[in-house]
């Protein structure tokens, strides 16, 4: 099941991975793609962290391998659906709420209401801080 998902990071917890075999032998099939940064497995709650570039490999692909080893497709193939709607909806949501604080500011700033363009601004900034956050890793690769 999984149990937290940001593009480029995805946690991932099932009784089968408590046990020694399993939750190293999938450790070493993710290592192998291209795009996995680092697998952090946690025995003792059975949990799996993936860290993965975005850009080489996608969250599809890793529940992919993942499914294969939990013999959980179904499941895992229904929450990443539902991951990727809601993640792409709240991408849309502040690309569509930055650009019009933007376009808000301008306007401000050409009509000369000073208040105005400070509040558009900083709204701007706020949902920037947002869009940087979530793509953090692509900066810093």
């Amino acid at each position: 099941m999984v149990t937290s998902y940001v593009e480029g990071r995805v946690r991932v917890r099932d009784k089968a991975l408590n046990r020694s075999s399993t939750i190293t032998a999938l450790k070493e099939s993710l290592l192998k793609y291209k795009g996995i940064i680092k697998v952090t497995e946690n025995r003792r709650v059975g949990s799996l962290l993936v860290i993965y570039d975005r850009a080489v490999t996608g969250i599809r692909k890793i529940m992919a391998i993942i499914a294969g080893y939990l013999n959980t497709s179904g499941t895992l193939n229904k929450v990443t659906a539902s991951i990727k709607r809601s993640g792409k909806a709240f991408r849309r949501a502040i690309n569509i709420g930055m650009l019009s604080a933007l376009l808000a500011s301008i306007v401000a700033a050409i009509v000369g209401s000073k208040g105005m363009h400070v509040i558009a601004g900083t709204g701007f900034l706020a949902l920037f801080a947002m869009h940087f956050y979530r793509h953090k890793e692509m900066v810093f690769a």
